[in-house]
């Protein structure tokens, strides 16, 4: 059945398919609060495009809930600790449920003052004052991408439980008010400015480096963090470990800079 609704993701994290099966090819994963058009309904099964990437897939239709509208003086925050604690109320000490890094929440409402200090988004879970931010152009990639150390690589991951090389570069700009594309084929193309071949320029702190297959976060000149679908987790590696590994040589490499 063909529609154009706009529904949220109303579970922690939802795993997007390539078709309407878990038997199919996991081609990425949708994050709380991040909204979807659906574009058509299949059974249990809904095909979705997001909004923040434009990106396809089929999702299960229990993870969805309908859009709220939003609200004047509404504020777009992010959840930019590896994981953030939401409570059903501003008094409530037990969490509910515990939302991800890059987690987008609306927020509406301010309680309390100091480190007591919650504030309630659309959906009407309250969340610590300094566990949800804005985003700010002045935070570094490389700096944001160290809060995933030791995170288990997942293809198609882009939360705290699991990530992938592309999804980590997507969720650290989105920390600096930044939405871009999921794949790294999409990025290299659309990231930022490209800058030139490693073997060409220099990368500079916070530069993304692109290697077919392959993407990183430059620390400094020589060294970069990246999550490694050779190691299964996120870590930090020289420039030329990373493309060594994968048989690439720095002149089929790109430096985006944004």
């Amino acid at each position: 059945m063909m529609t154009s609704q706009v529904d949220r993701v109303a579970l922690v994290k939802a795993t997007l398919y390539a078709e309407p099966s878990t038997d199919s090819e996991t081609v990425s994963e949708l994050i709380y609060n991040e909204t979807v058009r659906v574009e058509a309904r299949d059974g249990d099964w809904c095909c979705v495009v997001s909004l923040h990437d434009d990106y396809p897939g089929w999702i299960r239709t229990e993870a969805l809930a309908p859009a709220a509208a939003g609200r004047p003086g509404m504020e777009r925050r992010f959840c930019l600790t590896r994981q953030a604690a939401a409570y059903e109320s501003p008094d409530e000490e037990n969490a509910s449920l515990f939302v991800s890094y890059g987690t987008p929440v609306d927020i509406v409402e301010r309680a309390g003052s100091g480190e007591a200090a919650r504030v309630r988004d659309i959906n009407g879970l309250w969340f610590g004052d300094t566990d949800v931010l804005p985003p700010d152009s002045q935070r570094s990639l490389g700096e944001e991408a160290r809060k995933f150390l030791d995170i288990p690589y997942v293809w198609g991951g882009r939360s705290d439980l699991g990530i992938d090389c592309s999804g980590l570069v997507q969720q650290c700009c989105r920390a600096r008010g930044l939405e871009i594309q999921r794949d790294t084929s999409q990025q290299v193309h659309t990231t930022g400015t490209a800058i030139g071949s490693p073997d060409r320029h220099q990368p500079v702190r916070d530069d993304i480096v692109y290697l077919p297959g392959h993407v990183a976060i430059a620390l400094d000149a020589a060294m970069a963090i990246h999550a490694d679908g050779l190691a299964m987790h996120v870590r930090i590696d020289p420039l030329e470990k990373i493309f060594a590994d994968r048989g690439k040589t720095f002149d089929q490499g790109l430096i985006r800079r944004l």
